[in-house]
């Protein structure tokens, strides 16, 4: 009689699935890892919101910018960068690390 390979069946079933259907991945590590890797992304969308403020900021009388829409950059970035980068990374680092 021959006996179940029970590990065998296990690592097929938490295998990650290849293209497409990779995004259905239920493994702790490739879900952290997306978390971090679109946190990162923010992060960088974040950068090019703090660029622009400094180089309104670079000189007097720039007018790169108006008023209104430096301080809708100013508070884009700060939202960007709270919770659009910080806590998912930190969430993201978590679930990588904890399963």
């Amino acid at each position: 009689m021959d006996e179940p390979n029970y590990e065998k069946r296990l690592q097929e079933v938490w295998q990650i699935p290849r293209g497409f259907a990779s995004i259905t991945a239920v493994n702790h590590r490739v879900i952290g890892l997306r978390y971090i890797v679109t946190a990162f992304i923010f992060f960088i969308l974040a950068g090019v919101l703090a660029l622009m403020m400094v180089l309104q900021l670079s000189s007097d009388n720039n007018n790169l910018m108006t008023h209104e829409t430096y301080n809708q950059f100013f508070t884009m970035h700060g939202t960007t960068m709270m919770f659009l980068f910080a806590v998912p990374v930190v969430e993201g680092i978590a679930i990588y690390l904890v399963p």
